[in-house]
């Protein structure tokens, strides 16, 4: 079931050509040096948006001499983001830098021909996020070939987020991520199924059917993929090897269930 954990990275990224192809021309602008740009990526949970962007670096990261740095911000702070940085591009610090040391040494080193490209996930759980943008900014004017990804599923506006003299000293590029279609949910279903599996345990309607209530719900593909797997949990219950839709429709009859008692102890 590792497929489906929110740490598998898929080898197939289904219905985000636009995404892929937008992230991946940022990154060639930052490689090339003509971009000063900060990249913000947002959109609901569950829609694509870290597993495109960590995809992407990873090519870049094998197909040239990039140094290409993903972060989660929670629970993070600005001097971890700091030092993980520091570690990409230097190596494990000897002793503990302090903030100030570890900003000197992206001034005091030949960064020539570094090619630096930070991307933080959850960015604005960062604590102190406002100083880390601001030292950044610094940074990467030592670092002519550099780029910073942001990811974000807050609905706030980039102002009401880091504050407007921020804002207006950086340049934002905004790409959001549209919600997922019921096809398009069905046919990443479908592909995580066959790379776990290799091959079909599910009928196309019972896909169909955990697609439309995820749809028409949270659109988290994460929730399609926790139905799936109790769909599948109840289908060998039954002994049988292959989710059918009455199946389908139980697990998300539990989905419902689990939701309504959840609210209820809530209120």
């Amino acid at each position: 079931m590792d497929a489906f954990s929110d740490e598998y990275e898929p080898k197939t990224i289904v219905a985000r050509e636009h995404e892929k192809q937008a992230v991946a021309d940022y990154l060639k602008d930052c490689c090339a040096g003509r971009s000063s740009r900060v990249l913000y990526i947002h959109g609901i949970p569950g829609i694509g948006k870290t597993t495109v962007t960590r995809a992407i670096l990873r090519q870049f990261e094998e197909s040239t001499n990039a140094v290409m740095v993903y972060h989660n911000c929670r629970n993070s702070s600005h001097y971890k983001c700091l030092a993980e940085i520091y570690s990409a591009c230097f190596g494990k610090q000897g002793k503990r830098l302090t903030s100030s040391q570890i900003l000197t040494a992206f001034t005091k080193r030949v960064l020539r021909k570094l090619v630096l490209v930070v991307a933080l996930d959850n960015f604005d759980k960062m604590r102190d996020l406002e100083k880390f943008l601001s030292d950044f900014h610094e940074v990467r004017k030592s670092i002519v070939r550099s780029g910073l990804v942001l990811i974000s599923t807050s609905g706030n506006k980039l102002p009401e987020l880091i504050g407007n003299r921020l804002y207006s000293a950086l340049r934002f590029e905004e790409l959001h991520f549209r919600p997922y279609s019921p096809d398009e949910l069905v046919e990443i279903m479908r592909s995580r199924l066959e790379e776990a599996f290799d091959g079909s345990v599910a009928e196309e309607l019972a896909l169909f059917e955990i697609a439309s209530f995820v749809r028409s719900g949270s659109q988290n593909v994460r929730d399609a993929f926790h139905i799936l797997e109790d769909a599948m949990d109840l289908a060998q219950e039954n002994g049988s090897e292959r989710v059918a839709a009455e199946v389908a429709r139980r697990a998300v009859e539990k989905q419902i269930k689990a939701f309504r008692r959840l609210h209820y102890q809530e209120s």
